[in-house]
């Protein structure tokens, strides 16, 4: 590969990866506040777990950088007309869905973050998170 082929190959990954960078510190300051999450690697992805069980990966599929999460079933339909979330191709059970990083609303993101922890943590998880919330 040329020199120019190198930098311009440089060029475009920069704002992805400064992107990614971006999302992953914020998924770090949302996901880790939660009780018994964990930061570790699922096949090379950023993920985060209740306590063995995944909820959030920061992925990427077909060139596409996403975040992976569970969702509320009766929302499933309604996420995926929007063109920025999309079925997860390797969630069989079709619980989970992807989300684009384009456009990102955190305030969204939050929702569904949260429903995407309870789905997966474990009672005792549960009634330390509900703990907190109370005065």
């Amino acid at each position: 590969m040329t020199a120019k082929k190198k930098a311009k190959k440089k060029e475009i990954l920069t704002p992805t990866i400064a992107r990614r960078d971006k999302v992953a510190a914020k998924l770090r300051a949302i996901c880790l506040k939660l009780p018994e999450v964990t930061e570790g690697v699922s096949f090379g992805n950023i993920a985060f777990k209740a306590g063995k069980r995944p909820f959030v990966v920061l992925d990427r599929y077909k060139g596409v950088d996403c975040i992976f999460l569970y969702v509320d079933p009766g929302l499933r339909g309604e996420l995926l007309r929007d063109k920025r979330f999309f079925a997860a191709p390797y969630d069989p059970r079709e619980k989970g869905l992807c989300r684009t990083l384009s456009a990102l609303d955190w305030k969204q993101m939050m929702g569904l973050i949260l429903f995407s922890y309870r789905s997966v943590a474990l009672a005792r998880m549960l009634a330390a998170l509900d703990a907190k919330k109370k005065p």
